[in-house]
């Protein structure tokens, strides 16, 4: 039925202000956990030799894998149906997924981390030639299962579309505590800080982010009014859903986002103080990345819930509108530091990381190309295309690991970053143009709907 004119009107001022809202909260939080994180690893750098500092980026980077692998998409499945269910007012349904998405997660994170337990030695002396690694195997198996249960409660938040609360569990709550807690091992002697004793505290810090989450989760599921489920989900039913997507968590992870799996390749061909320069420019790039975080994050629900009331038009819009807006800071700070990334590095990590300046620029770029191109990735998520999505990953995930080993040796961290950047414009058009053949909808940025905020046409 053609909705009236007044309904239209009050559908899209209701719209704009959860998307300013959300999106201003997002903000907030993302950037208090990039600053943080900033801070972090520029205490990081002062406190750790550069030989420590590279294997803390690959165990680093170990637990971002192992939490993608330990959550089993579950998150993913955990964001669409819950922002479904309240958007249809099904409270008892949205009840029932996240009580069957947790149990499920438990399990999944727990074994995850006794995979890694199994596997950490083994990666640590022979494929990173580093007893330093081998030997906090335990910690890093706990710090990934933290990791996997945190991830849950990002995404179950951001189905309910509290994207303040989302964006303080994802990095500033832990970030802030972190930085805290390196500021004080800064200020004891020397000695006092080591490898092992960073990571103690990081998994502290996660674990306190936790404690946070399952508190205020609690509440929330609690004032949920009560309701009978009217459609039960089985665990087979969401393992169905969830499993092509945990694979296409994997797969993406190789090539966007801030490309770690690279960060794997050149620790294992080069030496640890190579892997800390690529380390650090890849922290900065967190910096282009944001604004395209802050739109996957505020967009999910969305998505999930207008396409499933087939508003596919106004869906395109916000999409288009959003994806321009937050491409123009991305490009600005891209810009600054292709050209000012050397004493960018110097000041924030130390004189021995201006090295890093082409690398940083290189894996700018390649982000760069992840902003423009929008949420793509989100939209094939969010809209039931997980399967097709994971077969355009899987090819070009391919496609940039062998390069990244075949130039790892020879060209070292700029090969890979070349390689990365690469890989992230060549996944990302692949993604587009996906995203518009399954769904019909275009995410990229448009200049002519900067506008599309202001004004969200029918």
């Amino acid at each position: 039925m053609h909705k009236t004119k007044g309904t239209s009107a009050e559908e899209d001022r209701g719209l704009r202000r959860r998307l300013s809202f959300g999106g201003a909260s997002s903000f907030g939080g993302k950037a208090v956990a990039v600053v943080a994180t900033l801070a972090s690893n520029a205490l990081l750098a002062r406190l750790l030799s550069p030989h420590e500092l590279g294997i803390y980026f690959i165990a680093f980077s170990i637990v971002l894998f192992g939490s993608q692998f330990g959550a089993l998409g579950l998150e993913r499945v955990a964001v669409r149906f819950v922002a479904e269910s309240v958007g249809l007012e099904e409270f008892g349904r949205a009840r029932h997924i996240i009580s069957l998405v947790f149990k499920l997660g438990v399990l999944s994170s727990l074994c995850a981390a006794l995979i890694y337990l199994g596997l950490g030695q083994v990666l640590g002396r022979a494929v990173f030639s580093s007893p330093e690694l081998a030997a906090v195997t335990g910690l890093i198996a706990g710090w990934l299962a933290l990791m996997a249960l945190s991830r849950l409660f990002i995404e179950t938040f951001r189905g309910f579309q509290e994207f303040f609360v989302a964006s303080l569990l994802d990095g500033a709550i832990s970030g802030v505590l972190l930085c805290t807690c390196l500021g004080l091992l800064w200020s004891l002697p020397k000695q006092a800080s080591s490898l092992s004793t960073v990571v103690v505290l990081t998994i502290a810090c996660v674990l306190a982010s936790i404690i946070f989450a399952s508190w205020r989760l609690y509440g929330k599921t609690r004032r949920l009014p009560e309701q009978p489920v009217q459609s039960q989900f089985s665990v087979r039913g969401v393992l169905r859903v969830a499993l092509p997507l945990w694979i296409t968590n994997l797969i993406v992870f190789t090539t966007l986002e801030q490309a770690y799996p690279h960060l794997w390749i050149l620790g294992a061909y080069r030496q640890p103080a190579e892997v800390a320069l690529y380390g650090a420019a890849m922290k900065l790039m967190l910096i282009v990345s944001m604004p395209s975080i802050i739109v996957n994050s505020v967009v999910a629900p969305l998505i999930a819930e207008m396409y499933a009331q087939e508003r596919k038009e106004k869906l395109e819009s916000v999409l288009r509108s959003t994806t321009t807006l937050v491409t123009i800071p991305a490009f600005l700070v891209a810009l600054v530091f292709v050209l000012f990334g050397r004493p960018i590095l110097g000041l924030i990590f130390g004189s021995e990381y201006r090295a890093g300046a082409l690398i940083l620029a290189l894996l700018s770029v390649g982000q760069l190309g992840i902003v423009w191109a929008g949420p793509c990735v989100t939209t094939l998520m969010m809209t039931g295309h997980q399967t097709r999505m994971m077969l355009v990953a899987s090819a070009s995930a391919l496609v940039a690991i062998v390069g990244s080993i075949l130039v790892a040796g020879q060209y070292g961290a700029t090969g890979v970053a070349m390689v990365a950047s690469m890989g992230m414009v060549l996944q990302s058009v692949l993604m587009w143009l996906t995203t518009k053949a399954a769904t019909g909808l275009w995410t990229h940025a448009s200049f002519r709907r900067l506008f599309g905020l202001i004004r969200i046409e029918e």
